[in-house]
């Protein structure tokens, strides 16, 4: 690297090839191309030594990763291997980095970029661009200069999303084309939560930046939602959007304004991710009129005093039976999010949380188990139960076939994870529900699995307003599944 150079490259790591884009790293690679940078992605889950001999060739001044808890370890010996290949300086945002920002004492780590990333790794380039040397006093960022580390301050958060350039996603399709083989796309519109759920990650993201309240949640216009889908639809294959923040439908004058405006410029189908709190008879018909056409609502647990006390989820059952049941009136499909195997809830509990999805009767109820991340309210709480012990390392990067918790018994636990796989298929045809509960009493099995999860495809599938081929249909399941042996086949020891 020259001092005063003005063509510098940056590469993006990404674990795997799935069915979304990563839009944090779409996000930041707008940004930096926007400002002169040359940014590619190279994705190493199906082929590490080739994926390792495009970066050589391509000879990046910079490596980002995104770390998740679970991933973190592979990626981190990733790069202390590539350092022996290749001169970089490597820097580590996303979850886990944002968290856990003291593995910039690990010999792959160069910068840590906590919270968000776009304006913070922009001033870090432009700065190192110009400097020839590595910046030691960018926000957001902890950073290693030989055997100092300097650790900075989180800036504001942007809360002028319109003023983000729309996220990059062309240099994934490019060079990776099986993120366009099928028509949904995620798209954000809002960032951030004001709510304090004790599995989720949000409060503890929002105690970094010291805010609560409305401070947490900022918006895009529609008008510049509506503004970027067009310029989407209009080069790649776009047949429903996802809107992947957390709380879309929060705000109600936002909500009735972005209906409105949606219906007259876009009016494809999408999806979104909300409280029942959140979804008065008003917002319901508003959407319902838009073509929103599935709503993802976390039930979570069946038993309400734990789902209020434990969880910090304030809904009732009942206001979530009749949330559900006025979507499914009015014609949006209802998707509900369910965890089984809480800390302390064991089998009994789990069966609670179907008897309420029996009752609320959602087109598809998804299934999955807690994972213990660090620093959430809910893995203090399982330490403190005795049922978790607090170890990073061990954390799973797949939460739909695995639990890290301890339960009263071996068959216990066994039931747990069986009934993962029959969750679904059991709210869809319970008059099976004998069958089904008899199924997770013999040990768990690769069999179980599978039709659990070809059972949660093909039902998904069917809920899609459009139809994908059964070809591009399977190749995309072939993709996940090979992925996911992959990543599960290295483990977090390399």
């Amino acid at each position: 690297m020259v001092s005063g150079a003005e063509y510098m490259k940056i590469a993006f790591v990404i674990n795997q090839v799935q069915y979304s884009i990563p839009l944090g790293i779409a996000y930041c690679a707008a940004v930096l191309k926007n400002r002169g940078f040359d940014c590619q992605v190279f994705e190493i889950s199906h082929n590490e030594e080739r994926a390792q001999a495009e970066l050589c060739a391509y000879s990046p001044d910079v490596i980002g990763f995104s770390l998740y808890s679970g991933t973190h370890q592979g990626l981190i010996r990733l790069s202390e291997r590539l350092k022996g290949r290749l001169k970089f300086i490597g820097i580590f945002g996303g979850p886990h980095a944002t968290f856990f920002p003291e593995i910039i004492q690990d010999s792959g780590v160069d910068a840590v970029c906590l919270g968000e990333g776009e304006l913070a790794l922009a001033e870090f380039m432009e700065q190192y661009r110009e400097k020839g040397a590595i910046p030691t006093d960018i926000a957001n960022f902890w950073i290693k200069d030989g055997n100092k580390i300097f650790k900075n301050k989180v800036r504001p958060l942007i809360s002028r999303l319109d003023s983000l350039p729309f996220p990059d996603r062309m240099i994934f399709i490019k060079k990776y084309p099986i993120f366009n083989l099928h028509g949904i796309k995620h798209f954000l519109a809002h960032r951030g939560c004001p709510y304090h759920c004790t599995f989720c990650f949000n409060h503890a993201f929002n105690r970094i930046y010291g805010i609560s309240g409305r401070d947490c949640y900022h918006s895009r216009s529609p008008e510049n939602i509506c503004e970027e889908i067009e310029l989407e639809r209009g080069r790649m294959k776009l047949d429903m959007i996802s809107f992947v923040d957390d709380c879309f439908s929060l705000d109600r004058e936002w909500t009735m304004d972005f209906c409105k405006v949606y219906r007259e410029r876009v009016n494809l189908p999408f999806q979104i991710n909300t409280r029942v709190e959140n979804l008065d008879a008003d917002r319901i018909a508003a959407l319902a009129s838009a073509n929103c056409w599935l709503i993802h609502i976390g039930v979570e647990s069946g038993n309400e005093d734990y789902r209020k006390k434990v969880l910090k989820r304030g809904m009732s059952n009942q206001l979530l039976i009749s949330t559900i049941k006025l979507c499914r009136q009015a014609g949006i499909h209802i998707l509900t999010e369910n965890m089984i195997g809480l800390p302390s809830e064991g089998y009994d509990g789990a069966i609670n949380t179907l008897k309420l999805n029996f009752e609320a009767a959602p087109d598809f109820s998804a299934a999955s188990f807690f994972t213990p991340y660090p620093k959430l309210e809910l893995t203090r709480f399982a330490v403190e139960e005795g049922v978790y012990q607090d170890e990073v390392g061990e954390l799973p990067e797949d939460y739909m076939h695995r639990t890290l918790l301890q339960f009263d018994s071996p068959s216990e636990k066994r039931r747990i994870i069986n009934l993962r796989s029959f969750f679904n298929l059991s709210v869809r045809y319970p008059r099976l529900w004998p069958i089904f509960n008899f199924l997770t009493k013999l040990p768990p099995n690769p069999l179980f699995r599978i039709i659990g999860d070809i059972a949660d495809g093909f039902f998904l599938w069917k809920i899609l307003p459009y139809r994908i081929s059964l070809k591009d249909f399977f190749l995309l399941v072939w993709q996940y599944i090979t992925s996911y042996r992959k990543i599960m086949g290295r483990g977090v020891s390399n």
